[in-house]
């Protein structure tokens, strides 16, 4: 591994950390919650201004369809920028790689919800196993330049063995969402 990563590793920089050769199955063990919230709090409030600007610009380019669809891929793409350790430039969302990976990242988006609601007709657990395994498949489309269907395979491999992990971190993350909502 690079010298960004540690042998305990947080979930952003497990997940996005792109200086790693090495592949990610190797990091799986060392998947810790603890580690994961503090980064994810160190991240946040580093870049909370930034983030709060690329958000208020996105809501600007609510009514401009084409562009809308790009910053909010651009937007969705943020953590990307925060797992490298660096302070987020808001306009990166204005990034045009967003615009060019826009159809893809569409036919992802029905793929994706496809996939989860056929789970969903199992039970309701299935579907959200689907869920978490297929979550980082955006980043692997739009950051790794993947097709769907190999994001969507790629996503699959990268969570296998941490989908308790992202399961508690999302329902953290969704509990201090609504804790402050």
């Amino acid at each position: 591994f690079s010298e960004s990563c540690s042998t305990k590793i947080g979930y952003f920089r497990y997940i996005c950390c792109r200086s790693c050769s090495s592949k990610i199955r190797a990091m799986k063990n060392n998947l810790d919650f603890a580690l994961t919230v503090r980064e994810m709090c160190v991240a946040g409030l580093k870049n909370l201004p930034a983030v709060v600007a690329a958000v208020v610009l996105w809501a600007l380019t609510v009514w401009i369809p084409y562009l809308n669809v790009g910053t909010t891929i651009g937007l969705a793409m943020l953590p990307l920028s925060m797992t490298d350790g660096k302070k987020v430039n808001p306009l990166s969302i204005f990034d045009s790689r967003w615009r060019r990976c826009m159809g893809e990242y569409l036919l992802l988006g029905v793929l994706l919800l496809c996939g989860v609601l056929a789970a969903m007709f199992f039970l309701f657990v299935p579907g959200i196993v689907v869920a978490l395994s297929w979550s980082l498949a955006g980043f692997y489309l739009c950051d790794r330049g993947k097709n769907p269907v190999q994001a969507l395979h790629a996503s699959g491999e990268a969570t296998y063995g941490s989908k308790w992990m992202i399961f508690l971190v999302t329902l953290l993350l969704q509990f201090v969402y609504f804790l402050f909502y």
